[in-house]
């Protein structure tokens, strides 16, 4: 077994494997790990040693490090397992560890919905969606070893995973990979977690000629101005979850914002600067920053800030930290309370569309929905990008609603002229 040379120094160079104690002190047990023991040498330091018995004969194998991370990898290299964990044995296949790591997983303290969608995860990735038996790990990389998995098997998997779920449940199984990885490199069954990241570019690409193979559009769809007005109008009147006057807000909001979900729930009011007609936006700083990220907000995003201020509803945390939905009407709002009273409005607007008869709408499709009316109303790429906090200078929303701007691509061919500007 071949160790590097930081490993080797020190125990008077020795690289021998002694049978019996040829030390003569007396060796002390490493608590949580069968077999392993440190031993005080001369020189004044504790050597790690492991304790076999194979072939019936006791012997005393020599680590060659007074580390105790590298003294519980190479323990584990030596087919001595860790007794708090698993049974004796050598290192755990991929597939045995999933189910070690999957019971270590669920133990987290995430709500139960995001512990439900791991554990689904992880079951995709052992026995295939709902059961269906199609993994997205090949049996032949279950049966590897975790100390053996590396770059070229993460990428074995994402081929496999990726022609059959995705990209997008594929990212989703990438997470629980990490985690595993993670686990494994706590345990000291791996050194480092496999330097390696998923091809978004090359698959969404892939993707895409999928798609256009299949006969699918591949571009953003939209409601159209006239739909999203009756879609807020038929959420504020028919809705009955978390209220629909409150969901109804919340979609005329950001659909005239284009504010991320994460983004629009953080909001205060002290974000709201009235006289500039600017919104802050904290959510969106980074550390590296040197400015304040604000948008500037429409005249319907005003006039909706407006109206949710007048329904004196709003969110505070309770004694246990939970933002609840409470109305202080009529004492003032604080500058602290959250301007939104409701935080997800997706039932709602999920039951208004299938009402409608419309095409389903997500909560991303509203920040969709207010980009290609920024298209369509003229304004330019950075102004595009600058509005949805993009950092490219608009090259992102250039690629995703291009389709859009030929609408007016007659209007500007009329105005354009050589004639010297007034």
């Amino acid at each position: 077994m071949a160790y590097s040379a930081e490993a080797n120094e020190g125990a008077g160079g020795r690289g021998e494997r002694m049978n019996g104690c040829s030390t003569g002190n007396s060796a002390q047990r490493v608590p949580g790990y069968r077999g392993l023991y440190t031993k005080h040498l001369k020189d004044g330091m504790d050597w790690y040693y492991l304790r076999s018995q194979k072939g019936g004969n006791g012997r005393w194998i020599n680590l060659h490090t007074t580390d105790k991370k590298v003294a519980v990898r190479r323990y584990h290299q030596e087919s001595i397992s860790v007794a708090n964990t698993r049974s004796p044995g050598k290192i755990p296949t991929v597939g045995d560890y999933w189910e070690h790591a999957r019971a270590h997983i669920m133990r987290g303290t995430q709500k139960p919905r995001t512990l439900n969608g791991y554990l689904g995860n992880v079951e995709m990735i052992l026995r295939g969606f709902k059961g269906s038996g199609k993994g997205a790990c090949p049996k032949r990389l279950l049966s590897r070893r975790i100390d053996r998995f590396d770059a070229s098997c993460c990428e074995e998997w994402f081929v496999h995973a990726f022609k059959t779920y995705g990209l997008s449940a594929t990212k989703s199984q990438w997470v629980m990979w990490r985690k595993l990885f993670a686990l494994a490199k706590q345990e000291h069954l791996i050194a480092n977690v496999p330097d390696w990241h998923i091809p978004t570019r090359t698959a969404q690409g892939q993707e895409r000629e999928r798609r256009l193979q299949r006969g699918e559009d591949t571009r953003v769809r939209v409601p159209e101005v006239e739909e999203f007005v009756r879609l807020v109008e038929d959420v504020r009147t028919n809705s009955t979850y978390q209220c629909g006057h409150h969901s109804a807000n919340w979609i005329l909001f950001v659909g005239c914002t284009g504010l991320r979900t994460s983004e629009a729930n953080q909001l205060s009011w002290k974000d709201v600067d009235w006289d500039r007609g600017i919104l802050h936006l904290p959510s969106r700083l980074k550390s590296n920053d040197k400015f304040d990220p604000y948008v500037c907000l429409t005249k319907p995003a005003l006039k909706a800030l407006q109206r949710i201020r007048e329904t004196g509803y709003t969110r505070r945390p309770n004694g246990a930290g939970r933002w609840l939905r409470v109305r202080v009407s009529p004492d003032p709002l604080r500058e602290s309370d959250r301007i939104l009273a409701v935080k997800s409005p997706r039932k709602a607007l999920a039951q208004a569309c299938q009402r409608l008869g419309l095409r389903h709408l997500t909560l991303h499709g509203l920040r969709h929905f207010f980009a290609s009316q920024c298209v369509r109303q003229g304004y330019d790429w950075a102004a595009v990008a600058a509005a949805l906090g993009h950092c490219d200078g608009g090259i992102l929303a250039a690629r995703t609603y291009s389709h859009l701007s030929p609408i007016h691509a007659r209007k500007y061919a009329e105005n354009w002229t050589l004639e010297p500007s007034g």
